[in-house]
């Protein structure tokens, strides 16, 4: 026989241990709850910090971009190229002209003319062709060792024959030298970092599409790869200015300016 005082013990006992279970859970709840509510605030406060960092970084790139020098001598008027090709950006054409200007380079100093091709009128490229074979036949290499293209500037602007065309002031520091193919001797020029600048003509058919060559250049790999689109833009002219004809070059401590014709 149960004895009813010790059943209803038992019922209370059951009962305080349950909502003391209850409360353990419901104070584990608030403490998670809390916890949680502190990750979404340190959480908060990482994407606003990451928030104010883009913003820097935006107002930064947008600074240096409007603080750029002009991309075109002082009196230079682009009208009659805009004229032909209202979409024209000189920007966008510095960054061309420099990555033209070292593809060239590159294709002698590699002996390999077809990295030069499709930046070239056919007439550079037999010059430079030229210039390779030459370099072949008395084993050596034609270096720009520590090349620094420093300056690219429109200095005239004309359209002939519906062709667009830029006479471009290219301003470059380097050590220029050719080495021996078999001693890696120099052979001629120094190891001497010197500036100079180089005149350079570039034209363009406004009405050539050159969409497709663009994209398969800008898909490419290694000699094959253009960071930016051409839009048919070649080189059809390189002169080694003399220092009457360059426009002045800023001094650049530790390195002497060199624009005499070689």
């Amino acid at each position: 026989m149960t004895d009813p005082n010790n059943e209803d013990l038992l019922e209370r006992s059951a009962d305080r241990l349950s909502q003391n279970r209850a409360a353990e859970a419901m104070a584990g709840k608030v403490d998670g709850l809390f916890g949680l509510r502190k990750n979404y605030a340190r959480i908060a406060e990482d994407l606003d910090r990451e928030a104010a960092a883009d913003r820097s970084m935006l107002t930064t790139a947008d600074t240096a971009f409007h603080e750029q020098p002009a991309v075109e001598a002082a009196g230079i008027d682009l009208a009659a190229i805009l004229a032909v090709d209202p979409t024209f950006n000189d920007f966008n054409f510095r960054t061309l002209a420099r990555e033209t200007f070292t593809k060239v380079r590159d294709a002698r100093r590699t002996e390999h003319v077809v990295e030069g091709a499709p930046l070239m009128s056919a007439t550079m490229l037999d010059e430079l062709n030229h210039e390779i074979v030459g370099d072949v036949a008395a084993h050596r290499h034609h270096l720009l060792a520590m090349l620094d293209v420093e300056d690219v500037v429109i200095v005239s602007a004309w359209v002939e024959n519906g062709r667009e065309q830029l006479g471009v002031h290219i301003v470059v520091a380097a050590e220029e030298m050719d080495r021996d193919e078999s001693t890696q001797a120099v052979v001629a020029g120094d190891t001497v970092m010197r500036r100079w600048a180089e005149l350079w003509t570039f034209e363009r058919n406004p009405s050539v599409d050159t969409a497709q060559s663009d994209e398969q250049h800008i898909l490419g790999f290694g000699e094959d790869e253009w960071i930016i689109a051409h839009l048919g833009w070649v080189v059809t002219g390189i002169q080694r200015l003399t220092e009457s004809e360059a426009q002045p070059l800023p001094a650049r401590p530790g390195i002497p300016t060199e624009v005499s014709e070689i």
